[in-house]
């Protein structure tokens, strides 16, 4: 019991002395919660943006709730979950010392279902399909796809926003970039066809969408 309490006291001193520190670098707490699409508090990551320095996130508890130490700098915050799409970002003026209750709420994903043809309108197979967009491509694991015999790709879980497409063949000869914007819950349908690559390797951009 005596040794629990020792741990418990050494640890309280630690947390104390960083906090301390912390306030001395001119530096503020913000405190909130995080919920999905339909407001149920969920266990997720709570990152600060930009990401150059220590302390970058935080995951909430089971109830949503979390605590983030905020820079002096300006900054944005926002919440991220493999399940969901990215929160809204709220932006911390430079020099905040507290924010208090807070709630980022996660957004459904996008999809696009999409099918690649070859110049000649015939089915591309084995194509690399990778949509590139939001803070935290790690968390949304169906951002990229091959395409199957019928030239076909699906991506589940993008983010909400804009975002880049990028599509080449296995030997890049045949290949493509489009900007998309995507809405929330957005299912997006493109029919791709492919450009041939100059030798610089650059994929030709064509029309967003």
């Amino acid at each position: 019991m005596k040794s629990l309490l020792l741990g418990a006291w050494c640890l309280g001193l630690v947390l104390a002395a960083l906090a301390v520190a912390w306030q001395r670098r001119g530096t503020g707490i913000i405190t909130g919660r995080v919920v999905d699409p339909d407001g149920m508090p969920i266990h997720a990551g709570v990152w600060r943006y930009p990401m150059d320095r220590g302390l970058d996130g935080v995951g909430s508890e089971a109830d949503g709730t979390f605590v983030l130490l905020l820079p002096e700098e300006p900054c944005e915050l926002f919440a991220a979950h493999p399940d969901w799409a990215d929160s809204e970002s709220f932006s911390v003026p430079a020099g905040t010392k507290r924010v208090r209750g807070l709630t980022l709420r996660l957004r459904r994903p996008s999809e696009i279902h999409g099918r690649v043809l070859a110049p000649g309108a015939t089915p591309v197979v084995g194509a690399k399909v990778d949509l590139v967009g939001g803070r935290l491509q790690a968390s949304c694991p169906g951002w990229w796809d091959e395409t199957d015999e019928q030239g076909r790709f699906v991506l589940q879980r993008g983010p909400v926003g804009g975002g880049m497409l990028f599509i080449a063949t296995r030997e890049r000869t045949l290949g493509a970039r489009i900007d998309v914007q995507l809405g929330e819950g957005e299912v997006v349908e493109l029919e791709i066809r492919l450009q041939p690559v100059p030798p610089g390797g650059e994929l030709p951009e064509l029309p967003s969408r």
